[in-house]
């Protein structure tokens, strides 16, 4: 359910930014641009946000995981590679998302 939520979110934002972009974009197929490079256009910005997020969620989400795993008797170390991980899953969500 959270993701279908977070998968709405993203749609609307590309489409927010398509509709930026749509003057720029029409300009660019009339003069030729083909298809790929219009959604490089598009994704490089919406791309740059979504990295943006997760460097700014990876501080705040080790330190809640850390909190949280103080309760119990068992702990375990927090790898820096499920971070890493989480972020590519997102980055892939959001590009085949939008």
């Amino acid at each position: 359910m959270a993701i279908l939520i977070a998968s709405l979110g993203l749609y609307g934002m590309s489409t927010f930014f398509a509709v930026q972009h749509r003057k720029e974009i029409g300009i660019r197929k009339v003069l030729g641009e083909s298809v790929t490079g219009i959604l490089f256009l598009l994704l490089k910005d919406f791309i740059k946000w979504v990295i943006v997020a997760n460097i700014a969620a990876w501080p705040i989400g080790w330190w809640v995981a850390r909190k949280w795993l103080q309760n119990f008797v068992y702990r375990d170390n927090i790898s820096p590679w499920a971070f890493f991980l989480a972020g590519i899953i997102t980055l892939f969500i959001a590009t085949f998302s939008s």
